[in-house]
């Protein structure tokens, strides 16, 4: 399975409607779906260019975090200035930046999970990345069988 996690931060755009920790009940879940042909082509994207435009050397994960290693056959890092070298996952984050208008997303986790170890990270946290995040978007792009 593939999963992207998109770190927000409340948006500088002085127009859009604000949105903090003060006023946001923490354990807020908002339920909702994307078209599947568009996570489909996404996950066709990230897995058949996981090593070449996905790669860990282009975007690498932290050697760490939290104190636990990462896996960075696995992970990797995406920040908002290198969106534009991977336009499926930057129209991900644009629509998701329109929906919900007060967020900019700072960057974006991609995780490719084969086994159970594999899972949602306990330090994928947007807590535990400093005051700027305050919001995470977490998206289970699709699922693939491996060959080989």
């Amino acid at each position: 399975m593939i999963q992207a996690q998109l770190f927000a931060m409340p948006t500088p755009n002085p127009t859009a409607q604000r949105s903090t920790r003060l006023v946001t009940k923490m354990d807020t879940f908002i339920d909702g779906r994307i078209d599947r042909r568009f996570l489909d082509e996404l996950t066709k994207d990230l897995v058949g260019n996981w090593n070449t435009t996905y790669s860990k050397n282009l975007f690498p994960p932290a050697k760490s975090f939290d104190g636990e290693r990462v896996n960075h056959d696995k992970n990797r890092h995406i920040p908002s200035d290198k969106y534009h070298q991977v336009p499926k996952l930057e129209n991900l984050v644009r629509m998701f930046e329109q929906k919900f208008n007060h967020l900019c997303i700072d960057s974006v986790w991609v995780l490719q999970k084969e086994t159970c170890e594999d899972g949602f990270q306990g330090w994928h946290r947007d807590f535990a990345l400093g005051t700027k995040i305050t919001t995470t978007i977490v998206i289970n792009v699709g699922s693939y069988t491996a060959q080989g």
